[in-house]
């Protein structure tokens, strides 16, 4: 993983029109905001379950790594990392 780009999306997370690859998003919840990645979600499709402070949500996978995270989902986990206190 390239550090560089780790860096750079790192500090534009909390951006709300943000394009990170599922793969730099999922390390950047985990290590950065403590959130703690459950098992693969039970929905039929391509979705993980993420759980902070007792608040569980879900994010769909795309199919390839590389691909980032829908806005839908960006601003949905922002909002919960808001209201937690984890972000500003």
């Amino acid at each position: 993983m390239p550090k560089k780009e780790y860096i750079i999306y790192k500090e534009d997370f909390t951006n709300p029109s943000a394009r990170i690859p599922y793969r730099y998003y999922v390390k950047i919840l985990t290590e950065v905001y403590g959130v703690i990645e459950k098992k693969r979600a039970k929905t039929g499709g391509a979705a993980r379950a993420f759980a902070v402070d007792g608040i569980r949500f879900v994010i769909h996978e795309p199919h390839k790594s590389d691909l980032p995270v829908s806005k839908f989902y960006h601003h949905k986990v922002l909002g919960i990392l808001k209201a937690v206190g984890k972000i500003k």
